[in-house]
């Protein structure tokens, strides 16, 4: 198979299960904390401060935000599938970068491409806009490892080892944070130290990579801390790095069933683990698996890295199985090498196309099933109909409310009662804040109510 062979057939399947029905579902889980923020980067022009519900949204970096108002802007749509695509593309760019710099024979690179993309944690991420952000950060974090890997086996400059996955770690922070690096100087600790190569970690082409990732998290984090919406953020980072070691509630069913989810998220590979037991050796023929670039040990060393990572990280309080989903990328590359001489080395193919044809039934059957349960469009409409049109919209501190993303009048946020205009014409409240608007607001009189599914109420107030 010839690597241009092994592209064609990866874009075939990518194209097949990422595809149908990516855009068609209303909004799930925390999309929507993705999304808004990305729609009023493209309205107010303000790159550096993510805001939900017009107050500042600290918990996170903004590349999500950003990949995502950049979809809407270059497709020229706003809708679920220009929100969900940038997703989906990183997962292609993954198996395309495990293809081409992976270092593996085109067969090999293609099942480990094929592994990749088709884990069930990452396939239930990146078919959502950033789900919780992994279908993103995974990626990003998988294309560095692979491009250092690569580039390790095959014995290229210090400087092409260094700066090109680099660029990869400093985007993943700017999407998430700081762990990731933990999972790449693991596995690359792991593969210096089995082959007793040292003298690569103090290259100056490392200090220089180093440097650059600082300088691409810096390019946002300084004018991002000279803001004045900055001056919680350092608290809440802290916080949640604080709680993510040390549970506030701890749940000892949470915890126990940390390991099982974490290993379900690497299903169906991880059901091919017995491979490894073999030590390299077909059960048919007992033949050696083939080397690639510089041999077995550097995959060992990437498996025994990745397990005791995976393993260590799942029995600290507070840390949940979707933070070591990068790690299914290196497992990935190692079963791919594992089973190359075995009777499972189509597998991968095999459950691509199978995962395709699925994938194209959900998008024709189970879709408009699903669509009948929506809610967040529904309210959405009920909103738009109670007002005429080109009426001017104020949400009054709104939090955290998807189904805003769905209205299609023209709105503002009034995060803190005094930013209420003067002569509004019309106000959308929580119900909760009912009394505060009768007390401060008497102009303003309540014409519609609305419920969500949940039973929360929402108010429509207009000058009396």
């Amino acid at each position: 198979m010839t690597r241009a062979k092994a592209l064609l057939i990866l874009l075939a399947l990518w194209s097949a299960i990422y595809l149908p029905g990516l855009g068609s579902t209303e909004l799930r889980g925390e999309e929507g904390r993705r999304i808004l923020p990305a729609v009023t980067m493209l309205e107010s022009g303000d790159w550096v401060v993510p805001y939900v519900g017009g107050k500042p949204f600290l918990r996170k970096p903004p590349l999500m935000n950003w990949v995502i108002a950049l979809s809407f802007k270059l497709t020229g749509i706003r809708n679920e599938w220009a929100a969900r695509l940038p997703s989906a593309l990183a997962v292609l760019a993954l198996g395309v970068a495990i293809v081409i710099a992976s270092g593996l024979k085109p067969g090999t690179a293609l099942a480990a491409a094929l592994m990749s993309m088709t884990t069930f944690g990452l396939l239930a991420k990146a078919r959502f806009a950033g789900g919780e952000i992994e279908g993103v950060y995974a990626p990003l974090f998988g294309i560095a490892i692979v491009t250092w890997l690569g580039a390790w086996n095959r014995g290229a400059s210090p400087w092409r080892l260094w700066l090109v996955p680099a660029v990869f770690l400093g985007l993943a922070a700017l999407a998430k944070g700081p762990l990731h690096l933990l999972f790449f100087y693991g596995i690359v600790v792991a593969v210096v130290a089995s082959s007793n190569r040292w003298r690569a970690l103090v290259h100056p082409a490392h200090g220089a990579a180093f440097a650059l990732m600082v300088a691409i998290f810096a390019a946002w984090a300084v004018p991002y801390f000279r803001t004045e919406a900055a001056s919680k953020a350092s608290k809440v980072w802290s916080d949640q790095m604080k709680n993510r070691v040390t549970e506030n509630r701890f749940e000892w069913k949470s915890y126990a069933s940390n390991l099982p989810r974490g290993v379900g998220d690497l299903l169906p590979w991880v059901l091919l683990v017995p491979v490894l037991a073999r030590r390299g050796r077909s059960g048919e023929t007992g033949e050696r698996i083939p080397e690639d670039g510089a041999g077995r040990r550097p995959y060992q060393a990437v498996l025994v890295a990745s397990v005791v990572m995976f393993v260590a990280l799942l029995l600290i309080p507070g840390i949940l199985p979707r933070y070591v989903l990068p790690l299914a990328i290196p497992l990935a590359l190692v079963l791919a090498v594992a089973i190359e001489p075995t009777r499972f080395a189509q597998w991968p193919l095999r459950l691509g196309c199978a995962l395709g044809v699925l994938s194209i039934g959900y998008g024709a059957i189970a879709v408009p099933l699903i669509n009948r349960r929506d809610d967040l469009r529904p309210l959405a409409a009920q909103i738009d109909a109670a007002l005429a049109p080109g009426t001017a919209l104020t949400i009054y501190d709104p939090g955290y409310q998807a189904w805003i993303f769905y209205l299609r009048v023209r709105y503002d946020y009034a995060p803190f009662l005094e930013n209420v205009p003067a002569s509004p014409q019309a106000v959308l409240a929580r119900g909760k804040e009912r009394g505060k608007f009768a007390e401060k607001r008497p102009d303003l009189a309540v014409t519609d109510t609305f419920r969500d599914k949940n039973g929360a109420e929402f108010l429509l107030l207009k000058p009396r």
